[in-house]
């Protein structure tokens, strides 16, 4: 009986052995695999997703222009419909006919009649409670990333935010020409200091020029730099090739 057990317990021993190396035989073989998995990963979803993004935006589109009731976009005959005048589907129809129709506003709200057309639509809209705030935030917001000031971030600067001997990034939006500066004594530059990952979002800073600094960093690799939340891997490479 003690021989029966002598060499039950050495067979138990040879199990887990041969377990164990098994386990790191696999754990070596797997671990490439894994990693080369999770590069494949990082390359292929953001074309996964901007693709995706892509088809939806030109299918959701190509809806719009869907006949119903005998018409199309509300009030066109359907006979008039692209796709029945050359007798096929044309792919990404919405899309193109959605550019032509902001191209065709945007000429519009260039001439006079377009620009008393906007006022009164202005007007209309500040009447109505809460669309006005929307519509005036949207507008507003448009409005300041369309300007071609050469103020407009302009430059990439670091801020010592939130508190002394800690550096934020920010972008310099313009000088304050509020008066502000009269009541503090010194020359306020306005500086948007966004969040990270979500630059969308932020803080709008009001900052003496004496205690900004200027960094070369472009705007472009910047930005990047705040939604990677600094895991920017090549961005040296990226700095190079925007100065170049």
């Amino acid at each position: 009986m003690l021989y029966l057990s002598t060499r039950r317990i050495s067979f138990n021993h040879i199990e887990v052995f041969v377990f164990s190396k098994l386990q790191s035989l696999i754990a070596i073989i797997t671990s490439p695999i894994r990693k080369y998995f999770l590069f494949g990963l990082f390359v292929a979803l953001p074309f996964a997703i901007t693709i995706q993004f892509l088809i939806f935006v030109v299918t959701y589109l190509d809806k719009l222009l869907a006949v119903k009731n005998g018409h199309f976009l509300f009030f066109i005959p359907a006979q008039f419909h692209p796709n029945e005048l050359t007798g096929y589907n044309i792919p990404g129809l919405g899309l193109i006919i959605m550019f032509l129709l902001i191209t065709a506003v945007g000429i519009f709200s260039r001439n006079y009649v377009g620009k008393r057309t906007i006022k009164i639509f202005d007007g209309m809209m500040g009447k109505i409670p809460f669309a006005r705030t929307i519509y005036h935030i949207v507008r507003d917001f448009l409005q300041t990333y369309s300007k071609r000031d050469k103020n407009q971030f302009s430059r990439v600067v670091l801020v010592e935010y939130p508190r002394l001997g800690i550096y934020t990034l920010g972008f310099v939006t313009g000088k304050n020409y509020f008066g502000l500066h009269k009541t503090v004594g010194k020359d306020l530059v306005n500086v948007f200091v966004p969040t990270s990952p979500n630059p969308t979002s932020g803080f709008f800073l009001l900052v003496p020029e004496s205690e900004l600094t200027y960094s070369e960093l472009s705007v472009e690799n910047a930005f990047r730099l705040i939604v990677s939340a600094g895991s920017v891997s090549e961005f040296s490479e990226l700095e190079e090739n925007n100065n170049e």
